[in-house]
């Protein structure tokens, strides 16, 4: 009788599937055994219903990776030459191919901002099917198990990758528009507040002086800062924390940015204080922000403009 025994080669852990001759069910699986070849379950080895001359021993099989069926030739000192058809599985692992070439496609286009979520998309199709191609591969002995790995960290890398300048990127937008906000945002002075004479501008309450001006990076951004010393000429009782607008105009008094502050210091009328390293990141696409950064101190117009003070007897008052 002719049998297929489907099993493993000892050596190189490879499932390889034999068809030979045997006159019984158990030989077949002992010249399995004698050819290093490991049988998985008895369920394994099949009957063909074709008689052809028994084989009484095998002592030998050849097969190469490079064909996927290879005849060999069994000699047998007692002139039985059979004939074994050998089929042995291919190492590759077309999971793991596949989530390679995901891999690549994701990594290439990860970088660019927008198009870097299709990136995200394609990387963690490519680590699912690396995961999977992964467990076949471990069901498999360790067969073609490099495949999946390589695919699984290159696909992991293209996310993390994609998250990072997509956040990136969410952060700028946002600052940016709470920049445009504050800048669009109504004026808070009372409408009879003087605002045609730097000498005079909110005296009533507190009077600002810059005494330098620079910029720095920080967090990978310019920033510019102000220091300022700060005399609450007019209040009536000490304050505990006043909050307001810093605001900059030209020679022409023409307000060109506003600046959200709140002074948490004490206050106290007649005594003055400083504030140092007062500012913002500086965005080279907006204009008002251009000129904040080419223009001196001596071209530039400050006041500050209250609108709420918390006393430190607990009342409040509002502008």
């Amino acid at each position: 009788m002719k049998y297929k025994i489907t099993g493993m080669s000892k050596e190189t852990g490879e499932d390889i599937v034999v068809v030979l001759e045997a006159d019984s069910k158990e030989s077949a699986e002992k010249t399995a055994y004698s050819m290093n070849m490991a049988v998985y379950t008895s369920k394994t080895i099949e009957v063909i219903e074709e008689n052809i001359m028994p084989a009484k021993q095998a002592s030998r099989i050849v097969a190469h990776h490079d064909s996927p069926i290879q005849n060999a030739s069994m000699s047998n000192p007692a002139n039985s030459m059979p004939t074994l058809n050998v089929h042995v599985k291919s190492n590759s692992n077309s999971l793991g191919i596949a989530s390679i070439v995901l891999g690549i496609l994701a990594f290439l286009i990860c970088w660019i901002p927008f198009i870097g979520t299709i990136g995200f998309l394609l990387g963690c199709l490519g680590g699912a099917l690396a995961i999977i191609g992964l467990i076949l591969s471990i069901k498999r002995a360790g067969a073609g198990i490099g495949y999946p790995i390589a695919g699984l960290a290159l696909n992991g890398l293209s996310v993390g990758i994609a998250i990072l300048v997509t956040g990136a990127l969410v952060n700028a937008i946002d600052e940016v528009s709470s920049q445009v906000e504050a800048r669009n945002a109504p004026p808070t002075l009372k409408p009879d507040s003087p605002k045609n004479n730097n000498a005079v501008k909110n005296t009533e309450i507190i009077f600002v002086t810059a005494t330098d001006k620079g910029h720095r990076e920080r967090n990978f951004q310019d920033f510019i800062w102000f220091d300022f010393t700060v005399n609450p000429t007019n209040l009536t009782k000490t304050a505990r924390a006043v909050k307001g607008q810093f605001v900059f105009a030209d020679v022409f008094d023409e307000v060109k940015l506003r600046l959200n502050y709140t002074i948490d210091d004490p206050l106290v009328a007649g005594r003055s204080t400083t504030l140092d390293g007062i500012g913002f990141n500086y965005n080279q696409f907006m204009s008002d922000h251009h000129w904040m950064k080419s223009t001196s101190l001596e071209n530039m117009n400050i006041w500050f403009a209250v609108d709420s003070i918390l006393y430190k007897d607990g009342s409040k008052e509002d502008f």
